[in-house]
């Protein structure tokens, strides 16, 4: 069979390698020890947070297939949440919510939806690839002391678009329209409370400050009790700051995120910060995905649609088609 690698334990690399692994010879290689990519979720003591995706909706008709047989299992719920619009420390009023596409979690964290769906797939975990390059025979993937990490006929990367592109080698035919496609970044604030703030919304879209969202993380189904925040800064304020102190950045979301929930944040038991350095890319016209089949090349991501966790699914099932013809 043909051997396929696949760059990235994201939504995007694990629907792929399962909707090719009867046909190819599929491995996954994923840099980190969590699977899921920014449908990430991490725990503190008897805390929950998912620092990364905060939830997803079900917008197309292959997609809400998907997810469907998922709901029925226990692996993906509604999570009924009322979201507001805050200004200037204000509620202005609910957002607007789409009936038809509810928002939608996975359990027990996000992250437990790619853990469903590596179930059966071969994986290397934590092994981080630093080059890809070709000896006659097949691409060999090393890692940043030029070890092996596999090798393969084929090579799909999955990693965010500026990440890919550094990874693509440069006669791969998409590899300027990968380099082409800008990604914003984000802080992650994780707050653990001893007691929960007195809010009347579970999730709050806030306008003229650093920070741009807040979630009461322990509200979404299948969650610990004890009350998690998650806190999100705003593109550019995250770009501009991305390496200063974790402190400096702490303290100024804390002090923002104070002020939309009337709260004394600072004194929260848990305090965490991560940085998304490429958290969302914005909508696209160009196509959904890349492949190269004179170099046995491909590319995939959320990154290639619009960003949203849908579209790592869209864009994998993209690619997947079209490698059906060629494997």
């Amino acid at each position: 069979m043909t051997r396929v690698a696949v760059i990235g334990a994201g939504l995007a690399g694990l629907v792929l390698a399962r909707r090719l692994r009867d046909r190819a010879d599929v491995t996954v290689v994923e840099k980190s020890r969590s699977l899921g990519g920014r449908m990430a979720t991490r725990r503190y003591g008897r805390y929950q947070f998912d620092h990364g995706a905060q939830y997803f909706r079900a917008r197309t008709e292959a997609f809400r297939a998907f997810v469907g047989p998922l709901i029925k299992q226990g692996v993906v719920a509604p999570w009924p949440a009322r979201v507001v619009d805050v200004a200037d420390g204000k509620v202005l009023g609910e957002v607007a919510e789409e009936a038809e596409a509810p928002p939608l979690v996975a359990l027990p964290g996000m992250n437990g939806l790619g853990r469903h769906l590596a179930a059966g797939l071969r994986l290397k975990w934590q092994r981080p690839v630093a080059r890809v390059v070709h000896n006659r025979r097949c691409w060999r993937l090393l890692d940043e002391d030029d070890a092996v990490v596999t090798e393969a006929d084929w090579v799909v990367v999955t990693a965010p678009a500026p990440q890919a592109h550094r990874l693509l080698p440069e006669d791969f035919a998409g590899r300027g329209a990968v380099g082409a496609i800008g990604m914003s970044a984000c802080f992650a604030l994780m707050l653990g409370l001893r007691r929960k703030p007195l809010l009347d919304w579970q999730a709050a879209r806030i306008r003229g400050s650093e920070i741009r969202w807040i979630a009461v993380d322990s509200s979404k189904p299948g969650r610990p009790a004890a009350c998690s925040l998650v806190v999100h800064g705003t593109s550019d304020w995250s770009k501009a700051h991305m390496d200063e102190k974790p402190e400096q950045i702490e303290s100024v979301m804390i002090e923002a995120a104070s002020e939309v929930t009337g709260d004394r944040l600072g004194e929260a038991e848990i305090c965490r910060l991560h940085r998304w350095r490429y958290a969302r890319a914005d909508t696209r016209t160009g196509p959904a995905s890349f492949v190269d089949p004179d170099r046995r090349l491909a590319a995939c991501g959320d990154w290639c649609v619009d960003g949203r966790v849908e579209a790592a699914f869209t864009s994998a099932m993209d690619l997947a088609a079209s490698l059906e013809k060629i494997l």
